[in-house]
């Protein structure tokens, strides 16, 4: 009786890795934009010259921002290098914001077109 060689599942396990992972990445983005936002809430745009990539890049600055109460980071272009960014002004500023980040070693500054 001859037996079969065994089989590397590696690959798949590749495949379901990413799978997952931009399955939690999509989540995470729909949940955020369906939250809802009270009038009091401002925007800034925020320029981040290292958001070079398109998924680990904002997961990064995802969590920074989100671990802060009154701040929500809503979009992330990577082709331009900035980031939308909603608070609270009742208790939050535009500084705190940049604080947190510049914190956490990432360069940022509030963008010269920032539209309020």
């Amino acid at each position: 009786m001859r037996r079969a060689p065994p089989r590397s599942s590696a690959p798949w396990r590749v495949i379901a890795l990413a799978v997952i992972a931009v399955g939690v990445g999509a989540g995470m983005f729909a949940a955020r934009a369906s939250r809802a936002i009270d009038a009091s809430w401002a925007s800034v745009t925020v320029d981040v010259p290292e958001l070079d990539c398109t998924f680990w890049c904002s997961v990064r600055l995802s969590n920074i921002l989100d671990a802060m109460p009154g701040v929500r980071a809503e979009s992330f272009e990577p082709r331009t290098r900035q980031v939308r960014v909603r608070y609270d002004a009742a208790l939050r500023a535009e500084a705190d914001i940049l604080h947190a980040l510049i914190g956490h070693g990432i360069r940022a500054q509030t963008s010269p077109a920032n539209p309020r």
